[in-house]
């Protein structure tokens, strides 16, 4: 009798200790929602107006959809993973190691393709974005889903069995110039979704991914662009 006395004492405080860090998270959010308001949506995570914004980037292909050969059309659903730092989103209580908001409420970079037609079916209108995962120190995790068709290049002359069609993606940003958002970790950083989709006609044969700097004409500042390329064969390729 004295042991389930002991027994239940043990459930109730593990109960109200659980309760008490769900109440710090919470806690905590509104400390980071009161703190940062609209100001963290609009303005770069900076102190200085000089400083860069490094964020790092990957992408990753979650299904090709369909692919016409004649066209060199491919429509693709990939998944785009963001990591930065923003200081303002830091909190100091060492009980909470990580929340969760959505990406309204924070600056998110202005990253996106430039050469493809973008649109939604019902997987990705539910998936396009997640909440961001916040880190104790500010440290940012946001992902993003696109289902895109891309004009790819291939050989004309030959017939599609052996033919490699090479669909390139480019993202930049129309806002931040290359001095004030750097986008790193580019390169091998496109991979295949954990979930990947494999298509019965279609067989990703290689992917890479390259940082391209250049001069606006009009105002002759620096822009970064990301050359995402993706190269596919038919199911029965051969050469």
């Amino acid at each position: 009798m004295l042991f389930l006395c002991f027994s239940a004492i043990f459930v109730c405080l593990g109960f109200a200790a659980k309760g008490q860090v769900e109440f710090k998270e919470q806690v905590v959010v509104e400390q980071v929602l009161e703190n940062c308001k609209s100001a963290c949506i609009l303005s770069r995570p900076i102190r200085d107006a000089k400083q860069k914004v490094t964020v790092e980037m990957m992408i990753r292909l979650v299904e090709i959809i369909d692919g016409d050969p004649k066209l060199g059309e491919f429509t693709l659903r990939l998944a785009e993973d963001y990591s930065w730092i923003d200081s303002r989103l830091s909190w100091p209580d060492s009980d909470v190691d990580m929340i969760s908001l959505p990406d309204k409420y924070i600056w998110i970079p202005d990253i996106k393709p430039n050469n493809c037609r973008i649109s939604y079916d019902s997987y990705s209108a539910a998936y396009r974005s997640h909440p961001a995962k916040i880190k104790r120190n500010g440290s940012v995790h946001w992902s993003k889903y696109r289902l895109m068709k891309v004009k790819c290049k291939f050989d004309r002359s030959k017939p599609v069995l052996t033919n490699m069609y090479a669909c390139t993606i480019i993202y930049y940003s129309s806002i931040w110039n290359a001095n004030q958002l750097d986008v790193t970790s580019m390169t091998n950083s496109i991979t295949k979704h954990v979930d990947y989709v494999e298509n019965s006609f279609w067989n990703l044969k290689k992917l890479g991914a390259k940082i391209i700097h250049y001069r606006d004409k009009c105002c002759k500042d620096l822009f970064v662009l990301i050359n995402v390329t993706f190269h596919f064969t038919h199911a029965s390729y051969f050469v």
